[in-house]
């Protein structure tokens, strides 16, 4: 029983190892891959505008949108089909509230905005997307954006996945070798 408690207390000690490698894997910023575009424009009243053209991600790789606008704009991610059934270089607001009813799955994110903010979206699998910039004031919204694609070593997603249940798993495991360490009277570190 004693070396089973020790090959589960080492085992628990590396998962406990490999958990802080990868957080530090997370703590590596994501690199541009040089493949950004910048724009402004004015959207007219009750109408929507796509901001550039259809852009694939995957696991790796993430988009960051910067946006700033005079007004309260809706901002939507919408997973790009070969079949679409709506242009998205513009048009009302109609034509598109009846595309969104129609095709709720291809919405990834939907994100109400005002004044400068910045988005960030990372997909789960290989996927092409469109930014879309929904006005539905009665007044023009006047737009300036960043789109970039940004990569990074391993999805971040997975490795936090990761980690949340490795590490629980390596601290029973190292823990309950503790305990049974003490109970036995045996020190835990040797002295050489």
């Amino acid at each position: 029983m004693s070396k089973l408690n020790h090959t589960l207390g080492r085992i628990g000690t590396a998962l406990i190892a490999v958990c802080l490698a990868l957080t530090i894997l997370t703590l590596i910023p994501r690199a541009s891959l040089g493949l950004s575009s910048t724009g402004s424009r004015v959207i007219n009243p009750e109408s929507y505008a796509a901001i550039g053209s259809p852009i694939n991600l995957s696991p790796q790789t993430m988009l960051k949108i910067e946006l700033e606008t005079n007004t309260t704009v809706t901002l939507y991610l919408i997973e790009a089909k070969p079949n679409r059934t709506i242009s998205f270089e513009s048009g009302n607001e109609t034509d598109f509230d009846r595309f969104i009813e129609e095709n709720a799955e291809r919405t990834l994110i939907k994100e109400e905005t005002s004044g400068n903010v910045t988005l960030e979206y990372t997909p789960e699998g290989v996927t092409s997307i469109i930014p879309v910039i929904l006005n539905e004031e009665p007044a023009g919204a006047s737009i300036q954006y960043k789109v970039e694609l940004l990569a990074s070593i391993a999805p971040s997603a997975r490795i936090i996945t990761a980690i949340e249940y490795l590490a629980p798993l390596g601290v029973i495991l190292v823990g309950q070798w503790i305990i049974t360490k003490r109970r036995t009277g045996q020190r835990i570190l040797r002295a050489k």
